[in-house]
């Protein structure tokens, strides 16, 4: 994993979502720890590891197929979930929507988050 291209990767994020981008972390799948992120909150990155091998678990449990390329969760308070499930690692995002909307997460960032994390892992 290349921890600069990360790095940028991240920076990118907070140019694109501005204000809109509350926090993130890039953490590892297994031990749920962060390797790079802004406004990094560890808690978060446990959780969400355990939500992420819960959901797997469960789809895998019940015949469906298992997660793609990332999954939402629309909290209140105008707050937005997005997380990246990738192998060995995860990226996971706190995004405030009344900042942001949900066709620029989708449409812009979210590809670019993804191609930028698939080349981290080229290196």
């Amino acid at each position: 994993m290349n921890i600069q291209k990360l790095n940028a990767a991240i920076e990118d994020l907070r140019t694109n979502l501005g204000a809109g981008l509350l926090a993130t972390d890039i953490f590892d799948s297994a031990e749920h720890q962060s390797i790079a992120g802004w406004n990094s909150n560890p808690q978060a990155c446990a959780v969400f590891g355990q939500i992420t091998e819960g959901m797997n678990n469960a789809l895998s449990e019940s015949g469906f197929p298992t997660l793609g390329k990332y999954y939402l969760l629309n909290l209140v308070s105008n707050k937005l979930v997005m997380v990246i499930p990738m192998g060995e690692y995860q990226w996971g995002m706190l995004m405030d929507k009344t900042q942001v909307s949900l066709g620029l997460v989708l449409n812009i960032a979210l590809p670019k988050a993804i191609s930028a994390f698939e080349e981290a892992f080229i290196g």
